[in-house]
């Protein structure tokens, strides 16, 4: 009874996940399990939908690896959580453990999910309220982490799937101290990340992120009255990775101007574009460098405009001054 009753809750929540507006739905059940054990066991699920066609994206330039100058694309992401509360003597104890599968059908726009499906932990913690009646909570473990309404900078895990729902943002691991004074509310974070990027970072090729980024912060809270209130903070990102990254490339190792078009990253400007690399943009970016062909002519293109077929502007030229002469010579 208990699986079929569990069973009916999920389908349902399935049934309002594509009903709905805002393609998500989110329900939650509490379930007499434990009850010597636990004061409250209840389990949570969310279901996200995302589908989007576009006609042309890239100018012609193929976006993904299987040469699609359009794309028809859907996302899911799915989760599943368990939360306890346990009252003991010196605290009130708080436990969560969700898990999180994400989906892209087909390839986005950008090339950057093609068919890829992604299984992980969402979060995993302890939360230790009023610790011997004092005004302080301690949350330990892996966690998302909001300042006021919104996360705190960058992301912590790498996403191969489901990338635009953009829905997994947990730490691995983070330490959060929150203070409750009444009107005062402070907050001390420190949280660790497991591959780091950035939006204008290159994701390093085959690990798409840096290693030994934390983040670090402090953030205090006052009340005036029930609609006025100020808040402000310190907030520290914590870098020990020694790499720079220039641009970003989420592409990975397999999808990249490099390794689908080799001939074309030849002509790579070797001194102009400073520290950027073939193997950091997709075939279809927008973005204008420099090149360099085999007879040493320089120009600045867009990469998504020589993939569709433009080449040296200098050698285009010399090749229709050499037909004329021929047809003069006739």
């Amino acid at each position: 009874m208990f699986k079929s009753y569990l069973k009916f809750q999920f389908l349902l929540l399935l049934f309002f996940a594509i009903a709905s507006p805002a393609d998500q739905a989110n329900a939650e059940i509490e379930l007499d399990l434990f009850p010597n054990t636990f004061d409250k066991f209840s389990v949570d699920g969310q279901f996200h939908v995302f589908f989007r066609h576009d006609s042309n994206p890239s100018f012609g330039a193929a976006v993904d690896s299987r040469g699609r100058t359009e794309t028809t694309f859907g996302e899911t992401v799915a989760k599943l959580g368990f939360t306890f509360e346990k009252k003991l003597q010196w605290t009130e104890l708080e436990g969560r453990v969700s898990g999180i599968l994400m989906s892209t059908i087909n390839a986005d726009v950008y090339g950057a999910a093609d068919d890829e499906s992604q299984a992980d932990l969402n979060e995993g913690y302890l939360i230790f309220k009023k610790i011997n009646q004092s005004p302080f909570d301690i949350k330990v473990g892996r966690q998302n982490i909001f300042i006021e309404k919104s996360f705190i900078s960058g992301d912590a895990n790498p996403e191969d799937a489901a990338i635009w729902i953009s829905a997994h943002k947990s730490f691995p691991f983070a330490v959060r101290i929150d203070g409750n004074f009444g009107k005062l509310k402070t907050l001390a974070f420190w949280a660790d990340t497991e591959l780091y990027s950035q939006q204008g970072d290159q994701r390093e090729l085959g690990k798409r992120g840096k290693e030994g980024v934390s983040f670090a912060g402090i953030n205090m809270h006052y009340d005036f009255s029930d609609t006025a209130y100020l808040y402000g903070g310190y907030y520290r990102k914590i870098d020990e990775s020694n790499i720079t990254f220039t641009s970003f490339s989420p592409g990975g190792k397999d999808n990249n101007l490099k390794a689908l078009y080799p001939k074309i990253a030849k002509e790579w400007h070797p001194t102009k574009n400073g520290d950027l690399l073939p193997m950091g943009f997709v075939a279809g970016s927008h973005k204008k460098v420099w090149w360099q062909c085999k007879k040493g002519h320089e120009w600045d293109a867009v990469i998504g405009k020589r993939v569709s077929g433009q080449g040296c502007p200098h050698c285009y030229k010399e090749s229709k001054k050499s037909v004329r002469k021929k047809t003069a010579k006739k």
